[in-house]
């Protein structure tokens, strides 16, 4: 039976289980529970999730976007709307439901690779496959940081798996409705939804030369519409593929091959790459499978790379060219070369020891993570605690007019403290859209960098009215490692004047040693 486990194959699972839990919670409780790793936009999840808590309604138009012009909600609502249920049954605040909570349902997401390794494989492939990814360092890192993914990572095996078995007619068309259903939720939660249907063409090809590829074609077609119905009443009235190819862009992390090898993993890179040739050499009847499902993932960890290499880095600000930084599809490259990867493990125990294998295995791995330094990506959160609280005050005695100035990261915070209320946005800047300050390339960031380091406080208030500021944050840390992401400054840090904010039209309204809060004297 597909599903059925036995009794030291459930103790395992809870084993990895176990260990994934503690690699993602274990180090968090060496910091404050309310500062999440800062990256893949946590902040901007919690203010989304703060404002439903705040008004039990989805927060449309976007947040991020206010200040300029109408932009719809087009985050997946699900995952935000979960973030606000779990604090609202816990009682706890949500940037702690983030760090104290969601690792509790991250750890699950090495576990499904296990099934569809035994059922490709063998359970000792699956053994070493499930290792070799729950010990991933990039796997690790994008499902410990509560980003959304995690349900999709998780998910995707279970899919592939569900998708071959229905090709042979091991399940029949009634359960497309069901995993239709779950395929829109997942749409729903995470735009992630995409590379598992990506993944699915992928197998889909692998079946081509099949006598009888009409069923999961067909297969494959319903999966996508009963999906993509299950999620249109939020995509379709907001016209959300339109914004999403047209006018939404992402941020940029222009990497070296070398730097995506160590920041992927070394050893499993390496086990993986080995595993993939062995397979290849060997003509394993699912080589093509693995490889046809690693190259578009492949490609997509390369994008700037590639988009350089071309001479067409105008296509950065492209999604459909490069939805995400190259460096936010590790984790889901780190799914089949996990498998590859436990192939070539399997050959090599028999070869050698299946002990002394296994031993290494464990002994590299748990080398490859301290050289990483997982646990400080964990929780690098870019912010101070002094400055949460700022935050805190800040929601607290101000009203829904209120907008405060602050440098990416700060402002972030501020956002999400506040669902709201803070200038944010300058990163992402809007093609094809008539917005003022907003439109690529934006000035949004030149304007908030210039605010700091000006002299003259006629360009300072200039600013202000521009964006009808009433706020600005001032702390320490800006000076070394404030950062806003604009041409004007070179790496972190800017030398902030502070003379112009001690004038007759700013007051400090907050104060807590070298952080404060100014209020625009209207």
């Amino acid at each position: 039976m597909l599903w059925k486990v036995k009794r030291w194959e459930l103790y395992f699972l809870i084993l990895i289980y176990a260990f994934s839990l503690a690699i993602r919670l274990l180090p968090k409780f060496f910091i404050d529970s309310h500062l999440p790793a800062f990256q893949g936009d946590i902040w901007y999840r919690i203010c989304m999730a703060q404002s439903i808590y705040d008004h039990w309604t989805l927060p449309d138009p976007d947040i991020r976007y206010l200040p300029y012009g109408y932009v719809p909600l087009w985050y997946p609502p699900l995952s935000p709307i979960f973030f606000a249920v779990l604090a609202k049954i816990t009682s706890l605040d949500i940037p702690t439901v983030v760090t104290r909570i969601i690792p509790f349902f991250e750890a699950f997401s090495p576990l499904s690779i296990y099934f569809l390794a035994r059922y490709l494989y063998s359970e000792k492939v699956a053994v070493y496959s499930t290792v070799l990814l729950a010990a991933t360092p990039s796997f690790i890192y994008w499902t410990g940081i509560a980003d959304p993914q995690f349900l999709t990572l998780f998910l995707i095996p279970l899919y592939v798996l569900y998708f071959l078995k229905y090709a042979r007619g091991e399940y029949s068309q009634k359960s497309l409705i069901l995993m239709g259903i779950v395929l829109g939720f997942n749409f729903l939660f995470h735009l992630s939804y995409f590379l598992i249907l990506i993944t699915l063409f992928m197998v889909l090809l692998f079946m081509v030369p099949r006598k009888n590829i009409k069923r999961p074609f067909l297969g494959f077609f319903a999966l996508l519409v009963i999906s993509q119905a299950v999620a249109a009443w939020w995509w379709y009235p907001r016209d959300l593929y339109w914004w999403w190819i047209h006018a939404l862009t992402s941020s940029s992390g222009y990497y070296q091959p070398l730097k995506h090898f160590f920041e992927f993993g070394m050893v499993p890179a390496v086990l993986g790459g080995a595993g993939l040739v062995y397979l290849g050499i060997r003509k394993d009847k699912h080589f093509l499978l693995l490889l046809l499902w690693i190259l578009p993932l492949f490609l997509e960890t390369q994008n700037e790379t590639i988009l350089y290499a071309i001479d067409r880095i105008d296509l950065t600000w492209e999604t459909l060219a490069k939805p995400l930084e190259g460096f936010r599809f590790y984790c889901f490259l780190a799914q089949p070369v996990s498998i590859a990867g436990g192939v070539f493990l399997l050959y090599l125990s028999e070869k050698i020891s299946k002990k002394a294998i296994f031993s290494g295995l464990l002994l590299v791995l748990a080398l490859n993570l301290w050289a990483y330094n997982i646990e400080v990506d964990l929780t690098n959160a870019g912010v101070t605690r002094k400055e949460y609280d700022a935050a805190v005050w800040y929601s607290q005695n101000t009203d829904d007019t209120a907008l405060i100035a602050a440098d990416y990261y700060r402002g972030q915070m501020f956002s999400g403290v506040c669902g709201g209320k803070a200038l944010i946005g300058g990163l992402f800047p809007l093609r094809n859209v008539n917005y003022l300050y907003i439109r690529a390339p934006g000035q949004v960031q030149h304007d908030l960098y210039t605010l700091y380091t000006t002299e003259y406080e006629s360009t300072a208030l200039e600013i202000v009215d521009r964006y009808k500021l009433t706020h600005v944050f001032y702390s320490r840390t800006l000076d070394e490692y404030g950062y806003f992401g604009t041409s004007m400054q070179k790496g972190f840090g800017l030398p902030v004047y502070l003379d112009k904010f001690y004038t007759e039209y700013f007051i400090i309204v907050y104060q807590n040693e070298d952080i404060i809060i100014f209020k625009v004297v209207q």
